[in-house]
């Protein structure tokens, strides 16, 4: 099935479609783009772009990139022990007991 989400702006929802998601974004960095970025003096930016050899960066894509930071994200969030997901939902009516 679809594999979609939807995000509330400020502007409105938008909906975001995951199917496909790497097979689209397989577009390389190029060589000095990644040099720049690793050397970055911002840290987190520096974070996100590991050193690597000559042969490893030839392959690194955005989908690759994304792929790792999302198992890193991953492996966070099964580290942690949540005890519940509270949702607010909105009360048009402005009414006690309403849901």
């Amino acid at each position: 099935g679809s594999k979609c989400f939807t995000i509330k702006h400020y502007a409105g929802d938008v909906v975001y479609n995951t199917d496909g998601f790497l097979d689209k974004n397989k577009d390389l960095l190029f060589p000095d783009l990644y040099d720049v970025l690793t050397a970055s003096s911002a840290e987190r930016t520096a974070e996100m772009f590991p050193p690597l050899d000559k042969q490893g960066r030839a392959k690194y894509s955005l989908g690759a990139q994304f792929r790792r930071q999302l198992d890193r994200l991953m492996s966070v969030l099964n580290d942690t022990q949540t005890h519940y997901i509270r949702c607010i939902k909105p009360n048009e009516q402005k009414a006690p007991r309403t849901f």
